[in-house]
Order: C-alpha cells, then sequence, then structure tokens
C-alpha cells in the first residue's frame, strides 16, 4: 500500500512538473505567434488567401511535429528524474 502511495505522489509531481512546463511553452508560442506573426498572416489573409490557407496549414502541421517532438523529450526527461 505505502509502495502505491508512492507511486501516485511521484505521477501527480511529474504531472504539476508536466503542465508547468507546457503552460510556459503555451505562452511562448502564443507570444510568438500573436505578436510576430500577426501582422503578416493578416496581410497574407487580405492579399491571397488561397497562400494564407497553404501557410496556416503549415503552421499548424510544424506545430503538431514540434508538440510531438517536444512531449517526446519531456517523457523521456521526466522518466530519468523519477
Amino acid at each position: 500500500m505505502a509502495h502505491s502511495n508512492k507511486q501516485a505522489s511521484l505521477f501527480g509531481k511529474a504531472f504539476w512538473e508536466e503542465l508547468a512546463v507546457y503552460g510556459i511553452l503555451v505562452g511562448a508560442y502564443l507570444f510568438f505567434v500573436l505578436r510576430i506573426l500577426d501582422r503578416p498572416l493578416a496581410g497574407l489573409f487580405h492579399a491571397h488567401r488561397a497562400y494564407y490557407a497553404a501557410a496556416a496549414l503549415l503552421l499548424i502541421l510544424f506545430q503538431g511535429i514540434a508538440l510531438d517532438l517536444l512531449t517526446t523529450l519531456l517523457v523521456r526527461i521526466f522518466r530519468r528524474r523519477s
């Protein structure tokens, strides 16, 4: 029973650590997209909607790839620590 409680405690700690890291990264990503890409994407939207659609799809694709790589890295880091 004590072993089970220790595992649950470690899981909870790792969960909150990962959540904090994700929160920081999401904040940084939102800053990047909203502050840096705001005007170029808005201009592209008004000038060339087809290019805007392609750019949006590429951003979604790269975001998914980056999130997958980041998740894999974080899981490896947190596994080593526990």
